[in-house]
């Protein structure tokens, strides 16, 4: 694996950051930074949170407007729920956003 100063790298699921090591042999990258990248469970929970909290609602009412139960709600925004297409347009259109909104960054 060829690095420069600073760059990115995922391997196995981790990200893992290299920086050239500051001793004689400047060739040898160090690992200064190695964290686990979100799944995409958990960045659809945590983008419905967001844009629910946003709109001031509730996770009841959510679930009232978008017709899951209120108990795979809280699964969906904890990221250890897997909810199918049909769902997640009904999240969409009840919170009102976009599906790059919805299962983005």
């Amino acid at each position: 694996m060829q690095d420069g100063l600073g760059r990115c790298h995922e391997v196995r699921g981790r990200q893992v950051i290299f920086q050239r090591a500051p001793a004689a042999d400047k060739k040898t990258p160090v690992v200064v930074e190695v964290g686990l990248k979100p799944s995409p469970q958990q960045t659809l929970g945590r983008n419905v949170d967001r844009s629910r909290m946003g709109m001031e609602m509730i996770q009841e009412t959510l679930a009232l407007t978008a017709d899951p139960d209120r108990r795979h709600v809280q699964r969906i925004e904890r990221g250890t729920a897997n909810p199918g297409i049909a769902v997640l347009a009904r999240l969409k259109m009840a919170l009102a956003c976009t599906w790059e909104d919805l299962m983005g960054k």
